[in-house]
């Protein structure tokens, strides 16, 4: 056999052990199914010349493009995707917040990177998890044979945005599959329109959105309750209500029910718990900046917003108690009432987040983070057992809240529930809230005419909710990356400095209980959230 044709054998069964061949098989596919060794041999041949066709189109492109003036305009996404299928066949697999996923041809494959890296602004390419370009040794091939590019630039915004890009390699007449065994809507693209200029939908294509998009689509809110200790309407309410709490006297004049349980714990009252440290601010842009696909944000609160915010933005809604509160139970104090009104916001999203002001998102995270694809929220419970025994007035009121609603568990399902709710971002589901104060409106009626926290209360959002989602498969259990900076342990020090040398999914930076916090707790939480998020969102004046 000649030289020549003996090389070329060497490096196809040299290309086809890449692709995940053993030579054992190939050599007895030879031997014993001849048709289809060679139906595989001509398949990586006809894969090979179109890496090849690729090269020499991505040649062409930039020839071309060195007489043309270069875009120094910052490009929207719509934009892009426009001039990109001017010029190439490109299906818009996916199309969300965080990222827009294309499918195209091979044969376009490095054309279209190199179009887009041109046409961004400020581009940086991703093979996997590892930065690369053009200059990158074998990024022709590499890019080619990755499950998919990622190129992130900057839109017209300053916002970072992504195009995740995958090829797809014909494998026969109308059949194109990319190399992304993970592409849930369309690995196979039985088609042939990747081939001619033009933007077609994969919505389009399958006659409807898939699964996969649907889950994507659905609308989160997200809700935060605020309390700013220096406005000064809110503190004269508080401190007459206070006082009237405290010596009993004119609860009639105050709309308190004479019956109504005094608290037994100084925690209750105590300023720490509303308390302003501007983490409000830091919060909504820890938001902006790892939530991109939150719908709308909305503030309950019975305070004036704070100077900095923009209330005209669209993207924050400030909704005052009684807008959502009825008058009977107005004014509140207590964080356990006002939460189970939450579900009442008018236009709120059937699914919804509620975080509170000192609760930070410490990186992105995606919708299927917080709620399941078949709809369930996830419950992050703490890996350990608290809550047991009976309420006991001079407990912790939270406890004291767990052990009441744990106690309706037992009453309806059978079982104790024992674990508390970690201090991280509550998934919520609109529908589930409402069905449980419909089924226990007694006691709902009850403890929310407290106008403090008491040992008599319901913890809704961060214990009762969960364990009810359990027991009627509304909810699952998941796991949450998170950490608990809390201004009454001595080792807050030390904690600030682990968030900062780690990896977390949320962290929460808590100023509760009686003692005042230490000289120097509200300067370093301020200094870390302004070097952590320095940058203004949208809604900022």
């Amino acid at each position: 056999m000649p030289d020549k044709y003996t090389s070329r054998i060497r490096l196809l069964l040299w290309r086809l052990t890449r692709r995940g061949y053993r030579m054992s098989d190939l050599f007895l596919g030879v031997l014993g199914q001849p048709r289809l060794a060679v139906a595989a041999f001509r398949h990586v041949m006809q894969r090979r010349s179109r890496i090849v066709e690729s090269g020499l189109k991505l040649s062409q492109n930039r020839s071309r493009a060195k007489d043309a003036q270069h875009q120094t305009k910052a490009w929207t996404r719509e934009a892009l995707i426009e001039g990109l299928s001017s010029q190439f066949g490109v299906f818009l697999l996916a199309d969300d917040d965080s990222h827009v996923r294309l499918g195209v041809a091979e044969v376009n494959m490095l054309s279209v990177l190199h179009w887009l890296a041109r046409t961004a602004q400020s581009t940086q390419i991703f093979l996997g998890n590892s930065e690369a370009s053009f200059a990158t040794q074998n990024f022709k091939s590499l890019a080619l044979e990755s499950p998919e590019v990622a190129l992130r630039y900057l839109d017209p915004n300053g916002k970072c945005d992504t195009f995740m890009i995958e090829a797809h390699f014909r494998q026969g007449p109308s059949k194109w599959v990319s190399p992304n065994t993970a592409n849930t809507g369309a690995r196979a693209l039985y088609d042939d329109r990747l081939e001619t200029p033009g933007l077609t939908k994969l919505a389009d294509l399958l006659g409807a959105p898939s699964f996969a998009q649907m889950v994507e689509d659905r609308e989160v809110d997200l809700v935060y309750t605020w309390v700013n200790h220096a406005d000064p309407d809110w503190a004269a309410l508080y401190s007459r209500y206070k006082q009237a709490l405290s010596d009993g006297a004119n609860l009639d004049e105050l709309g308190l029910q004479p019956a109504a349980p005094k608290p037994k714990s100084a925690d209750a009252t105590a300023m720490s718990r509303f308390h302003s440290n501007d983490e409000l601010r830091y919060s909504l842009r820890s938001v902006a900046e790892n939530l991109p696909w939150v719908r709308q944000i909305y503030v309950l609160s019975n305070c004036a917003p704070p100077d900095w915010l923009k209330t005209s933005h669209p993207g924050v809604r400030w909704v005052q108690h009684d807008e959502v509160i009825p008058a009977r139970y107005l004014p509140t104090f207590s964080s356990h009432v006002i939460e189970s009104f939450l579900h009442k916001i008018p236009g709120i999203s059937d699914r919804f987040i509620y975080m509170n002001d000192d609760f930070f998102i410490y990186r992105p995270l995606k919708k299927s983070f917080f709620f399941g694809a078949g709809g369930a929220s996830h419950a992050f419970l703490e890996p350990y057992a608290m809550v047991s025994g009976p309420m006991k007035e001079g407990d912790p009121d939270y406890l004291n809240a767990a052990r009441n609603s744990a106690e309706l568990i037992v009453q309806t399902f059978g079982f104790a529930p024992t674990q508390l709710h970690r201090h991280t971002p509550y998934a919520l589901r609109r529908d589930v809230l409402a069905e449980m104060e419909e089924r226990w409106s007694e006691q709902y009626d009850a403890f929310r005419r407290n106008r403090f926290r008491t040992a008599y209360d319901l913890n809704i959002t961060s214990f009762l909710y969960h364990y009810y989602g359990l027991a009627t498969g509304k909810s699952d259990i998941s796991d949450v990356k998170n950490i608990l900076v809390k201004s009454q342990d001595v080792r807050w020090r030390m904690k600030v400095s682990d968030v900062s040398n780690n990896s977390y999914d949320t962290i929460c930076f808590n100023e509760g209980g009686e003692d005042t916090p230490s000289s120097d707790w509200h300067s370093s939480i301020r200094l870390f959230m302004l070097s952590k998020w320095r940058f203004s969102a949208g809604w900022e004046r």
